[in-house]
C-alpha cells in the first residue's frame, strides 16, 4: 500500500505541476474548451484515487470540482471568474493535502463547505491561498516539520534506466577485465584491498539500478474489474472478479509488453468461458461466474494465472474448427491428444465463436498473445475441463535487463538461450538417446518420448552443419506444457546471468534472436528466441509427432506391439508399414521420377529405386517423400504424401485375403489403420537385390550380343553379371555352344552353352538356343535356387 500511495502523490504533483501553465490560461479565458478539459480530468483522477485510499475530505472538494466543471463542459453553465477563482482555491487545498499526505501527518479536519458552496452559481467569493492564509499554513508547516520522514519519488524515462543499466553492465565487464589482469600481475595488497571494495560498490549499485526497473502488479491489475464489469453487462453475464496480485514485481518493460495480452485472456474469459446465468443454472452452477487472476513467483520467474469456473474448451470442436480451416487434416485431427488440441487455439486465423462480434470471432488474438508472451522471455500453457472451466498460465522472467541463460557453442560461434525455456541437457551417447530420421527432420526417443530434433546450425545457416549427430549435445527445450522440442548444439558451456540489451532493427527481422549480450571478457552474443527457432524448423507442434510420456510408459507395461511407421498415401487413406522393412525416409524432385517404364523409377542419389504407391492420387507439388524399404536382397520406394509417427500396432490384425496388398486393418491411437503388406510390394516390383548376396553370371566379353541381349535378361533375373577376366566366383556362366568335344570349362559352377539354331541338338542336353527365353529363364531360376539355397 505504502508504493501505491507514493505513486498516487507521485501522478498528482506531476499532474498539478503540469496544470500550472493550464490554470493561468484558464484563468485568462476561460471559455478555452481544452484547458477546461484538462483540469477536469486532474479532479476526475484525484477524486477516483481517493475513494481507493480513503480519504473523505479530498474526495469531497475533487467530486464538487468535477461536478462543477461537468456543469460547464455540457453546456449547462457559462464559466465566470468566481467559478475560476473557486476551482483554483480548490486546487490549491488539495496541493497542501497533498503535501500532509506525503509528510506523512494526519489531514487536519477542517471545514471546506466555504470552498465546496463557492462552486455552486452565484456563490461567495473566495480568496486564493497566499503565505497570509492560516489555514494553509498550518499544513505547510506540517510539511516542513515531517519532510525528513516523507519518502520523496520522481519519473524518470525508461530509455533513461536502460542507458544507466548498460552503462554499469559495461563498467562490470571492465570490472572482470581488471581483475584478470590484477591476478596474472603482482599488486600490493593495498590495491587489491581497494579493488575488492570497489567492486563490492559496484555490485551494489547494479542491484540498485535493477530494482528502479521493478515494479508491483497492482497497476497491471487495477483495470480488470472495470473491464470485466463492462464487458459483463454487455454480454449479459454476472462475473465476480477475484484478484491477489500477491508481494509480487516484473520489470516495467514486462509489465508493458503483457498488458495488452492478460486483457485479451479477461476478455476471451468471460465471452467464450464463463457462461450466461441461464445457462450456469442449467448446469447446476449458481449464476454468477468467478474469474480470478493472481500471480505468484518462484525464483527468477512470476507465474501470472488467469482462471474462469465455465464451460471450458470444447477440444473436439477446437480441432473441427482446425479441420475446417485447413489448419490440420482430417487425418490429424482424428484422436488428436487434448493438449494438442488446446495449442491449435494459437494458430492464426482460428476461433471457436458462433459469429462475429465487436468481442470476437475474427481468430485474431491468442497467436499475438503468444507471440508477446514469447517476446518477453515467458511461456503460454492451456489447461480446461469440460463444464469445469479454464486455466491459463503466463510464466514469465522478473526482468529482461538480467536474464539467467544457458551458453552454447555452435560452429565457432557462441549464442545463448533463456534458461526458463530449458528442462534438460542430455547428450545422445552417454544416456542411450536414440536419433531417427524421419521425412526432413529427425526424432530424439528420451525417457518414453519423441522430440522433435532441430540442428542448430542448419537453422542459422552456419557452415556444413546438417542433421544432428550422435555427439552433439541436446538442448531440451519446453515452450509450454505440450511443445517440447531438442536442439543439437556443439556444445554446452555455462549458465551465466547476462544483461540483455535490445537487438537493432536488422538483427530483429531475422526473428530468429530476442536480444544481445556481452560476456565477461567482452565477447558479444546473441539471445536465441526458442519459439522461433522450433517455427523456423518447421516443427508442427499440432502433428501428433511428439510422444506423450505417460502414454508411453503405459505401453511399455502392455504386451509388445508391433513396431509401424504411419503415413498418408496419395490417395489421403491413413496406412502403415512395418518398422523392420523401413530403411529411411527420403525426397526427391518430381524432375527424378520416371512413369512411363513399368515399374516407376525415381533417382535417389546414385541408385534407381522402383517405385509403389504412386496408384490413387496425384503427386504433390515441389519435391517428394517416399519411404525407402529394404528386404535384406534388395530396395524399393513407396511414394507417400506425409509421414505422421512411429507407433505400436496392439491388438489382432484383421487380415485381407492371400495376395492382396493390404496386409491387413488394425487400429492404431483409436484409428483404423491399413497395414501395407510388403511381401506383395517387393514380389510386385520385382526389386534387385543387394550385389553383395546376388548369385553371380560369367558372360563372355569379347560377343557384343551376350552384352546388349543376353545381359539384361540375365540382371532382370536377379544376377550380378561379371566378365571372363573377373576373379570372382561364379555360379553360373552363359557360352557359344562349339559342340560337345570343344566344350571347356568356363570358370563356373555350372555352364549354360548357346547354340545358333532352334533345331540343333545338344547333345549331353546342356544346349540351349539362345531365343528361347523360357528355356533360359528356367537355367537362370534352377541355378539361383540352388545357389540361395
Amino acid at each position: 500500500m505504502d508504493e501505491l500511495l507514493g505513486e498516487f502523490i507521485a501522478e498528482t504533483r506531476e499532474m498539478m505541476d503540469a496544470l500550472q501553465g493550464e490554470i493561468v490560461a484558464w484563468e485568462a479565458d476561460p471559455a478555452d474548451r481544452a484547458r477546461l478539459d484538462a483540469i477536469f480530468r486532474f479532479v476526475h483522477t484525484v477524486k477516483g484515487n481517493c475513494g481507493f485510499f480513503d480519504f473523505p475530505q479530498l474526495a469531497a472538494l475533487s467530486h464538487a470540482a468535477e461536478d462543477a466543471l461537468a456543469d460547464v463542459r455540457s453546456g449547462q453553465r457559462k464559466p465566470d471568474p468566481a467559478l475560476v477563482d473557486a476551482v483554483l482555491a480548490i486546487i490549491d487545498r488539495v496541493a497542501a493535502m497533498m503535501a500532509m499526505i506525503e509528510a506523512g501527518t494526519p489531514i487536519e479536519d477542517g471545514d471546506d463547505s466555504a470552498l465546496i458552496d463557492a462552486l455552486a452559481p452565484g456563490g461567495a467569493t473566495v480568496e486564493r491561498a497566499d503565505e497570509g492564509n492560516a489555514a494553509l499554513n498550518a499544513p505547510q508547516a506540517a510539511v516542513s516539520s515531517g519532510a525528513a520522514a516523507a519518502q520523496r519519488s520522481v519519473r524518470i524515462p525508461v530509455g533513461l534506466m536502460d542507458s544507466l543499466m548498460s552503462a554499469v553492465s559495461d563498467m562490470v565487464l571492465a570490472r572482470n577485465e581488471t581483475a584478470r589482469r590484477l591476478s596474472a600481475a603482482e599488486v600490493q595488497p593495498e590495491a587489491r584491498t581497494s579493488f575488492d571494495r570497489l567492486s563490492a560498490i559496484l555490485a551494489d549499485v547494479r542491484e540498485h539500478v535493477t530494482r528502479m526497473r521493478m515494479q508491483r502488479l497492482d497497476p497491471l491489475f487495477r483495470n480488470i474489474p472495470r473491464v470485466v464489469r463492462d464487458l459483463a453487462q454487455e454480454l449479459d453475464r454476472q462475473v465476480l472478479v477475484d484478484i491477489d496480485p500477491g508481494d509480487v514485481e516484473l520489470d516495467r518493460e514486462i509489465i508493458e509488453m503483457i498488458r495488452d495480452p492478460l486483457m485479451h485472456i479477461v476478455r476471451n474469459a468471460v465471452d467464450h468461458g464463463i457462461e450466461p446465468p441461464s445457462a450456469r443454472l442449467a448446469a447446476g452452477k449458481r449464476e454468477t461466474g468467478i474469474l480470478s487472476v493472481c500471480a505468484s513467483q518462484s525464483g527468477n520467474q512470476v507465474e501470472i494465472q488467469i482462471t474462469d469456473d465455465g464451460k471450458g474448451i470444447d477440444a473436439e470442436r477446437l480441432v473441427a474448427r482446425a479441420v475446417a480451416a485447413g489448419i490440420v487434416g482430417e487425418a490429424e485431427g482424428r484422436g488428436m491428444p487434448r493438449e494438442m488440441a488446446f495449442a491449435l487455439m494459437f494458430e492464426p486465423g482460428l476461433s471457436t465463436a458462433h459469429s462475429v462480434t465487436a468481442v470476437s470471432g475474427r481468430g485474431v488474438g491468442m497467436d499475438v498473445v503468444r507471440a508477446n508472451v514469447e517476446k518477453a522471455g515467458g511461456t503460454i500453457a492451456i489447461s480446461s475441463t469440460p463444464g469445469a472451466g479454464t486455466a491459463i498460465t503466463l510464466r514469465l522472467p522478473m526482468t529482461l535487463s538480467i536474464m539467467p541463460a544457458l551458453t552454447i557453442r555452435q560452429a565457432g560461434q557462441t549464442f545463448a538461450i533463456p534458461r526458463a525455456v530449458v528442462e534438460e541437457i542430455i547428450r545422445p551417447e552417454e544416456l542411450g538417446v536414440a536419433l531417427t530420421e524421419l521425412g526432413q527432420g529427425c526424432i530424439a526417443h528420451h525417457r518414453g518420448m519423441r522430440l522433435p530434433c532441430v540442428a542448430l546450425g542448419e537453422v542459422l545457416g552456419l557452415g556444413n552443419s546438417s542433421a544432428p549427430r550422435g555427439d552433439s549435445a541436446l538442448v531440451i527445450v519446453k515452450l509450454n506444457q505440450t511443445d517440447h522440442f531438442a536442439i543439437a548444439v556443439d556444445r554446452v558451456l555455462d549458465h551465466q546471468e547476462l544483461v540483455v540489451k535490445p537487438l537493432s532493427r536488422a538483427v530483429l527481422n531475422v526473428g530468429l534472436y530476442c536480444g544481445s549480450s556481452l560476456l565477461d571478457d567482452g565477447q558479444p552474443l546473441l539471445m536465441l528466441d526458442a519459439g522461433s527457432i522450433a517455427r523456423a524448423a518447421g516443427i508442427d507442434f499440432t502433428q501428433p509427432h511428439v510422444g506423450d510420456a505417460a502414454e508411453e510408459r503405459g505401453h511399455a507395461h502392455s504386451r509388445p506391439g508391433l513396431p509401424v511407421m504411419l503415413f498418408t498415401g496419395l490417395d489421403r487413406r491413413l496406412r502403415a508399414i512395418r518398422m523392420d522393412v523401413v530403411r529411411r525416409v527420403e525426397t526427391f524432385s518430381r524432375a527424378d521420377l520416371r512413369r512411363d517404364v513399368d515399374p516407376p523409377q525415381a533417382v535417389i542419389g546414385d541408385a534407381i529405386l522402383p517405385l509403389a504407391g504412386l496408384e490413387g492420387g496425384r503427386i504433390p507439388r515441389g519435391d517428394v517423400s517416399i519411404l525407402r524399404l529394404h528386404d535384406g536382397h534388395g530396395e524399393a520406394g513407396l511414394v507417400v504424401r506425409e509421414v505422421l509417427d512411429i507407433a505400436t500396432m496392439d491388438g489382432e490384425i484383421a487380415r485381407s485375403r492371400p495376395g492382396s496388398a493390404i496386409e491387413g486393418t488394425a487400429m492404431v491411437n483409436g484409428r483404423s489403420v491399413e497395414l501395407v503388406n510388403a511381401y506383395h510390394l517387393f514380389a510386385t516390383l520385382g526389386c534387385v537385390g543387394d550385389p553383395a548376396k546376388m548369385p553371380v553370371c560369367r558372360l563372355p566379353e569379347s560377343d557384343p550380343w551376350f552384352a546388349n541381349f543376353l545381359r539384361p535378361l540375365v540382371e532382370s533375373a536377379g544376377y550380378r553379371v561379371v566378365g571372363e577376366g573377373d576373379a570372382d566366383k561364379a555360379d553360373l556362366a552363359f557360352a557359344p555352344d562349339p559342340g560337345v568335344k570343344k566344350r571347356k570349362s568356363a570358370k563356373a559352377a555350372n555352364t549354360v552353352w548357346l547354340r545358333d539354331t532352334a533345331d540343333g541338338e545338344g547333345g549331353d542336353g546342356r544346349s540351349v538356343y539362345r531365343y528361347d527365353r523360357l528355356a533360359l529363364l528356367a537355367a537362370l531360376h534352377a541355378v539361383r535356387k540352388g545357389a540361395v539355397a
